[in-house]
């Protein structure tokens, strides 16, 4: 699995957030959101050749929010 680099903004690398925290909260919710959609993905397309192509696009199509 690979993972992509985090970027922040100025305000961040400067050490003062620009976001309140219920915003911080929010956005590492939904990192981690993103990140468990990822880690499902991938294991859906390891299983990918066990299914047949329409059966795939079926199981992928199910699983997109």
């Amino acid at each position: 699995m690979q993972w992509f680099p985090v970027r922040h903004s100025d305000s961040q690398r400067k050490g003062t957030s620009a976001l309140t925290n219920d915003q911080e909260e929010d956005q590492e919710m939904a990192l981690a959101q993103r990140q468990a959609n990822i880690r499902r993905l991938c294991l859906l397309t390891e299983q990918a050749d066990e299914f047949t192509p329409p059966a795939f696009v079926k199981r992928v199509e199910e699983f997109m929010p």
